[in-house]
């Protein structure tokens, strides 16, 4: 029988250790079980953990003599993954375990839109579904489970106010200890995003990863020797989230794309403080570094059918007529269809006259 072992961010975990029998948080803020509910422990999770790895995980560890090790990573408002490592795991694997009924439903909506891009052939940015599967604890709570892609040395970024009284974006890397990147590198960082989330963009139907959010450490980077590179770990939905489409059209299509970018322009600049803090809103070079990648990708795009030209050569030609008040108009909109008391939403009506402006600015220096 292969042998387990069990960790918290890193420490050894067992049954008799005061850790096991302690709840798990319910968040990465740790708040209290809700009153008349049963403590979800840190035991319940390593044998429902166990429970899926052994049998319904579809990659079951074989028995070389090496132990496989379940390393709880986080707490999330839906997940709580761990690293799993060991026999019959040649490569990392990580493992989502979801225990709440938000966090199910998600989970099953998230394998179904990771497996529905790597289908279309989206594999570079977004991780592999391996196993997924449903099981009850010991007690009778049912619990949701994936195994995925871990992808290696991969850290979570955020800004973080450096005691100068700047904000810079900091990255979590409990081996090295945190550091804040160089402006390029954090240029680089909004690139690579903007350019992963376009390339996933479909023009033609207006599917779109919707929602994602830096502040909930949806993207991660690598960094080595000076180069940057970004994976998006989570698809929480795949959809048109901001338009239906209608009778296909050039027109319909470049609307749909503007209201793309625009949103994409908008909630590339929201983060939360330190990742768990207020919500905050990033400096100009994100604009820039945005416009960049968005372009980037649209320019590996297929023409779509109804277009003369490639699609990034018929978008410019559309943004040539775009005015700053065009721009601010179309961004009022979509922001009235945010969640009007929203901490984003406050934030981002605080800056959009300023944004629409320099986004007008980085649009004409590539038109």
């Amino acid at each position: 029988m292969t042998a387990f072992e069990y960790r918290v961010y890193g420490r050894p975990a067992a049954p008799g250790d005061a850790v096991w029998d302690q709840s798990l948080p319910l968040d990465r803020r740790g708040p209290d079980v809700p009153a008349g509910e049963a403590a979800f422990t840190y035991g319940i999770y390593f044998q429902a953990a166990r429970a899926f790895l052994e049998g319904t995980g579809g990659q079951s560890p074989k028995e070389t003599g090496d132990a496989v090790c379940i390393d709880l990573q986080k707490h999330g408002a839906f997940y709580h993954p761990a690293k799993v490592t060991g026999a019959g795991f040649p490569h990392a694997r990580v493992l989502n375990v979801a225990v709440s009924d938000p966090g199910r439903a998600l989970l099953a909506r998230e394998c179904d839109c990771l497996e529905r891009l790597h289908r279309r052939g989206k594999t570079a940015a977004i991780p592999r579904v391996y196993a997924r599967g449903d099981l009850l604890t010991e007690d009778g709570r049912p619990v949701s489970l994936f195994l995925g892609e871990w992808f290696s040395g991969c850290r979570e970024f955020h800004i973080s106010e450096d005691g100068t009284g700047r904000r810079r974006m900091i990255v979590w890397d409990e081996a090295r200890g945190n550091f804040y990147l160089q402006p390029e590198a954090t240029a680089e960082v909004y690139r690579q995003a903007a350019d992963i989330l376009t390339d996933l963009y479909d023009a033609e139907t207006f599917d779109q990863v919707h929602p994602w959010h830096h502040g909930a450490g949806d993207f991660v980077a690598t960094f080595k020797g000076g180069a940057v590179s970004v994976k998006l770990i989570t698809v929480r939905g795949y959809g048109a989230a901001m338009a239906q489409p209608g009778e296909e059209d050039p027109a319909t299509l470049l609307q749909g794309l503007l209201l793309f970018l625009l949103h994409l322009s908008i909630w590339t600049r929201l983060d939360r403080l330190d990742g768990v803090g207020d919500v905050v809103w990033s400096d100009p070079s994100a604009v820039e570094a945005t416009v960049t990648g968005f372009f980037g990708a649209l320019e590996r795009k297929p023409t779509p059918s109804v277009l003369p030209e490639s699609l990034s050569v018929c978008f410019r030609a559309f943004l040539t007529v775009c005015t700053p008040e065009d721009l601010m108009a179309v961004a009022e909109s979509l922001v009235d269809a945010y969640p009007g008391g929203a901490p984003e939403t406050l934030v981002i009506r605080a800056h959009l006259a300023d944004h629409a402006q320099r986004l007008h600015r980085a649009l004409a220096a590539v038109i």
